[in-house]
C-alpha cells in the first residue's frame, strides 16, 4: 500500500528522522557540531529534517527538478554529516511529504530505550511497523540479537542464500575478536554475536542479566548510564529470541 499513497504536488515521500526531530535537535551535538543550527542552515528555519532509508519517488518530477550530476556536485562542494541524506533534505526539503514512521522504523538503542515525549510515542508504533530500518552497524545479518532481529532471520531461513549468510556473520565475528574492527565497535557489539541456540542454553542468565541491568542503571550516571541502558536491551532481545524460537514465530 506505500506505492498507493498520494504524496499530491511533493516529489519525495520519507519519515521524519527521529533522532532529529524539534525535541531531540535541540542542545545536540555531533562531530563537533550543534545539530539544530545545521538544520536550519541546511533546511531552513524549524523545517522538518528526513531520513531517507525509505523514499517514495515521483520519477518524473524528480528529473524535472534537477539532474543527477547537479546533485553529486552538491555533495562535493559542501561537507555533510550523513552525505546524501542531508543533499536531499536540502535541495528536496519542501518538496517532501511526510511519510507515517511505520514506513521507516528505525531500530535503534537511543530510541527504544529513550525517555522523551516524542521517543515514547515513536515506540507506540513500533509493532505495526511494516519497514524495519536498523541504524548504523547493527545489522540483523551480522548481530542477531537486535530489537526485532529475529523478523530478518525467519525469512533468511527460507532463503537460498542461509548458509552464505552464516559464514558471513561468523567472518565478521572474528575479524571483531582479532581488533579489525575499532575496540569501540568490539566492546558495544560483543554481546550480538551470541546464537540462538547460546541463549536457549542461558537463558536464565540473561533473565538476571536483564533486571540486574535493569535496575543498576537508575544508580548510575553518564556513560556508564547509557552502557547499563544499552545492556538492558540486549538481554532483553536475547530473551526474546528464544521465546519467540520456542514459540515458532
Amino acid at each position: 500500500n506505500l506505492f498507493d499513497i498520494d504524496i499530491g504536488d511533493k516529489i519525495i515521500g520519507a519519515c521524519e528522522e527521529v533522532l532529529w526531530n524539534k525535541e531531540h535537535r535541540l542542545g545536540r551535538v555531533q562531530l563537533g557540531i550543534n545539530i539544530k543550527k545545521y538544520i536550519d542552515e541546511l533546511c531552513g528555519e524549524d523545517a522538518i529534517y528526513y531520513n531517507t532509508g525509505v523514499v517514495l519517488v515521483d520519477v518524473k518530477k524528480f528529473n524535472e527538478f534537477i539532474t543527477f550530476e547537479e546533485l553529486i556536485k552538491i555533495a562535493l562542494n559542501n561537507k555533510y554529516i550523513n552525505i546524501e541524506q542531508c543533499v536531499l533534505n536540502k535541495v528536496f526539503n519542501k518538496y517532501f511529504y511526510k511519510l507515517s514512521n511505520i514506513y521507516n522504523f528505525e531500530v535503534y538503542f537511543e530510541i527504544f530505550d529513550g525517555k522523551t515525549k516524542s521517543f515514547k510515542e515513536y515506540m507506540k508504533t513500533l509493532n505495526k511497523a511494516v519497514l524495519l530500518h536498523h541504524l548504523t552497524m547493527a545489522k540483523a545479518w551480522f548481530y542477531p540479537e537486535v530489537l526485532k532481529g529475529y523478523l530478518w532471520w525467519k525469512y533468511a531461513r527460507q532463503s537460498p542464500f542461509y548458509e552464505v549468510i552464516i559464514a558471513r556473520m561468523m567472518d565478521n565475528k572474528l575479524s571483531v575478536s582479532n581488533g579489525i574492527l575499532s575496540s569501540t565497535l568490539n566492546n558495544n557489539l560483543l554481546t550480538y554475536f551470541q546464537t540462538t541456540i547460546y541463549n536457549m542454553g542461558h537463558y536464565p542468565k540473561n533473565v538476571f542479566n536483564y533486571y540486574k541491568y535493569k535496575l543498576l542503571r537508575n544508580f548510575v550516571f553518564g556513560k556508564t548510564k547509557q552502557r547499563y541502558i544499552y545492556k538492558k536491551h540486549l538481554y532483553k532481545d536475547k530473551i526474546k529470541t528464544v521465546e519467540h524460537f520456542i514459540n515458532g514465530k
